[in-house]
């Protein structure tokens, strides 16, 4: 089955699936996201994730497990966060490693975690392309 089909029109179009992403960082994870998916072209994923909802925080660091595939590359890609239920004004990090399916956020792209280990905290955003 190919991955990318034409419509007769000269515009490809993508299959894209849904993924359920594991937290670590929380005493209560958020809830279900409204968009978790992801796209395969080739040896290279796409991944979207966008959720308004935060889970409470027990931790100074935030990751999210199980992306769909595996990366061969190190690469950070920004990312928009909320930490204590504050939307932050500046976007903070994203982080995967080659050999893990592990999102690491950074509250700033200088600070290592950083976030609040109490009240709300949630990846508003983010787009990850990265090759496998």
């Amino acid at each position: 089955m190919p991955i990318i089909s034409g419509s007769g029109s000269g515009t490809p179009s993508v299959a894209w699936t849904t993924w359920t992403p594991g937290y670590s960082g929380f005493s209560a994870n958020p809830t279900s996201p409204q968009t978790s998916r992801y796209a395969v072209i080739g040896n290279v994923c796409i991944v979207i994730y966008s959720d308004s909802t935060t889970g409470t925080s027990n931790a100074t660091t935030y990751t999210m497990t199980g992306l769909p595939k595996t990366p061969n590359i190190t690469q950070s890609y920004p990312a928009f966060l909320d930490d204590a239920g504050t939307t932050l004004t500046t976007p903070g990090t994203a982080s995967i490693a080659s050999g893990t399916t592990v999102v690491t956020f950074n509250k700033t792209a200088a600070v290592s975690g950083g976030f609040t280990a109490s009240g709300g905290k949630a990846c508003l955003s983010m787009v990850l392309i990265y090759s496998f």
